[in-house]
């Protein structure tokens, strides 16, 4: 059967011995004398069988070449259908797995029409199947058809972007996705697919959680404000309520009016200090080398408060973008908070930079690092540093795109302050201005 001849059934007895041959037998008594096989290109699928003719007359070759030409085109009808079948099965197959994934996932062809919108994104934005599929990616709002044809276009990948998607009541959900570009055999663009994940909750606690770090520092420089305020105040309130007694006494005069002058001077210089957090920072930053800059604000802060620190500077570190003038404020900011917290017993800190990489980001970092031993009587309440050298040199560090961040652990004080550094082809010397 499998050279693709009609066959008779003498033929088949010979070559069917034993139990098939049997079978030929039964089907013998049922009529069938003469097999076409059917043979397609995945091999043999069965074969159609035929009685003699009813004219008891021998078949001729053009009859059997009918025969023939019958049951390979059954075949092929067979085995379209199964190719159907089996394409149905690994569409539903693919429909389901999409569906059933935990993030979102959207592909576009080469004019940004949508044509795979999985489960989760329908059920993040509302829209039913049919009203997403053949539009424009323009349909789920401007910022994700941006990423999306613009990733197609360019033929570039997208790595964690954030982005938001427009939902069907028109409500603006932030999504982060990474974009990939589709190819054909060519390598030619042929759209490109985004996978992505609600954001919204992770707004929400980062919002909660920015809002309660801010309640703290304020609350911290509130208490350290009262202080420094308080003290002066009392010094005033006492000599002024000397004075009508002591006002011919000229020395007294001098006293009260030396100390009242320096008080203010103080209050004045904590009030211009405290205007840092209710105007904005006007930052010029040009590229620096970290290490550079950072080791002389230790000199100068090792010069004026007189203590140990040990230095540790990372190499091919590339540069970043720093105000000339902001930046060694707030660094000495840090290092005079940590030596306030400092165990008398072992005043020395250690400050290290380093290089790291943001895989989620996919960016490169400076890192500065801190470490002190810090005595358990200088403890602040609150946690984190707490102070207003602390909220300034905070809020400067974000003015410069940095975070900084604070921990202790077994009576070590860890800072980590991380700084964007300067992307390929923005290196371009100290003469750059980037004004903020």
């Amino acid at each position: 059967l499998s050279e693709g001849r009609v066959l008779f059934e003498g033929e088949l007895r010979r070559m069917l011995p034993g139990e098939e041959g049997e079978v030929i037998s039964k089907l013998s008594g049922l009529g069938a004398h003469v097999y076409a096989p059917m043979i397609g290109s995945e091999g043999l699928w069965g074969a159609i069988l035929t009685g003699w003719k009813a004219s008891g007359g021998k078949f001729v070759q053009g009859e059997l070449d009918l025969l023939t030409t019958m049951a390979l085109q059954g075949a092929a009808a067979l085995e379209e259908m199964s190719r159907r079948e089996r394409a149905v099965s690994e569409t539903v197959f693919l429909r389901d797995m999409l569906d059933d994934l935990t993030t979102g996932l959207i592909a576009v062809d080469r004019e940004g029409r949508v044509v795979i919108f999985n489960g989760y994104a329908r059920r993040l934005t509302g829209y039913e199947l049919e009203e997403v599929i053949g539009q424009t990616v323009y349909k789920l709002g401007e910022e994700v058809d941006t990423e999306n044809t613009g990733a197609s276009a360019a033929g570039e990948e997208r790595r964690r972007v954030e982005s938001a998607l427009i939902a069907s009541n028109g409500e603006r959900i932030p999504i982060g996705m990474n974009v990939s570009v589709l190819r054909d055999g060519d390598g030619g663009r042929r759209g490109a697919v985004a996978v992505f994940a609600d954001l919204s909750h992770v707004e929400r606690v980062e919002a909660r959680k920015k809002l309660e770090g801010k309640m703290e520092i304020w609350a911290a420089v509130a208490a350290e404000l009262e202080h420094l305020f308080k003290n002066p105040l009392v010094s005033i309130k006492t000599f002024a309520q000397l004075l009508p007694e002591k006002y011919r006494d000229k020395e007294f005069r001098e006293r009260f009016y030396k100390l009242v002058c320096s008080d203010v001077d103080r209050m004045s210089e904590l009030i211009d200090k405290f205007s840092t957090f209710s105007h904005p920072l006007h930052l010029e930053r040009t590229p620096f080398d970290l290490n550079g800059m950072l080791s002389k604000v230790v000199a100068k802060v090792r010069e004026r408060e007189g203590i140990e620190i040990e230095e540790s500077y990372g190499e091919s570190i590339p540069k970043v973008m720093l105000d000339r003038v902001l930046f060694p404020e707030a660094m000495e900011n840090v290092l005079k908070n940590c030596i306030e917290e400092l165990d008398p017993e072992e005043r020395r800190i250690s400050v290290s930079t380093s290089k790291i990489e943001d895989i989620l980001e996919g960016e490169v970092k400076a890192l500065i690092t801190i470490e002190y031993r810090r005595g358990e009587v200088q403890v602040r309440p609150l946690k984190g540093a707490g102070t207003l050298q602390f909220a300034i040199a905070e809020r400067i560090i974000g003015e410069h795109g940095g975070l900084i961040s604070k921990s202790d652990e077994n009576g070590v004080s860890t800072v980590r302050i991380e700084f964007p550094t300067v992307g390929e082809g923005g290196d371009e010397g100290e003469g750059a201005d980037s004004r903020r």
